[in-house]
C-alpha cells in the first residue's frame, strides 16, 4: 500500500473505523517522551511502497504532544497524550478538529528508528462502539491487537 493510500487510511483509522468515542486510557500523568520530539521521515510498513511523509512532534505541555503528519501539501494536525494499557505504553490520539480518539503505539529500535502501530483492522472493523473499545482494551497487550502504520527515521533536513 502506498503512503498516498496510507495517509487516508491513517486519517480514516484515527477518525472513523479505528475511532473510539473516548480516549482509550485516562491520562496517566506520564511526561512527554523526549525521544518522540522532532521531525521524522516516515514511510509505510509495506517495503514495496516508496512514498514518504514528514511527521513533526512537538511538546504541547508536560503531558501532551502536538503532531503534524504531512505528505506533499496535505497536512493533518493531532494532539496526543501518553497512557498505559495492560502494561503497554500508548498514545491517545485525536485530530484537532475531531472528537474521536484512537491509540498509537510508538516503539523505538536500537538504531533510533521509530515504528508506529494502530489498532488492528479486525478490531476497528467491529461495528459496535462499546464492543470495539472493550475488545481493544482487553487485547492491547497482544501483538495481534496492532497493525503497522509507518516506519520513521529522524529527519535530516
Amino acid at each position: 500500500m502506498s503512503l498516498r493510500r496510507t495517509i487516508p487510511v491513517l486519517v480514516l483509522a484515527i477518525l472513523s473505523s479505528a475511532c473510539f468515542n473516548e480516549p482509550v486510557t485516562p491520562p496517566d500523568r506520564s511526561r512527554v517522551d523526549a525521544r518522540l520530539l522532532g521531525e521524522w521521515d516516515c514511510r509505510p510498513t509495506d517495503p514495496s511502497a516508496d512514498d514518504r511523509a514528514l511527521l513533526t512532534v512537538l511538546r504541547f505541555d508536560a503531558g501532551q504532544y502536538y503532531a503534524e503528519w504531512k505528505e506533499g501539501e496535505k497536512l493533518e494536525r493531532y494532539r496526543a497524550y501518553p497512557g498505559v494499557l495492560k502494561w503497554v505504553a500508548i498514545l491517545n490520539v485525536t485530530e484537532l478538529s475531531e472528537k474521536y480518539w484512537t491509540a498509537l503505539r510508538a516503539s523505538f529500535s536500537a538504531d533510533g528508528s521509530l515504528s508506529l502501530a494502530v489498532p488492528a483492522t479486525r478490531i476497528t472493523d467491529l461495528t459496535d462502539d462499546d464492543v470495539r473499545l472493550r475488545t481493544f482494551r482487553r487485547e492491547a497487550d497482544q501483538p495481534t491487537a496492532w497493525q503497522g502504520l509507518a516506519l520513521c527515521v529522524p529527519h535530516k533536513g
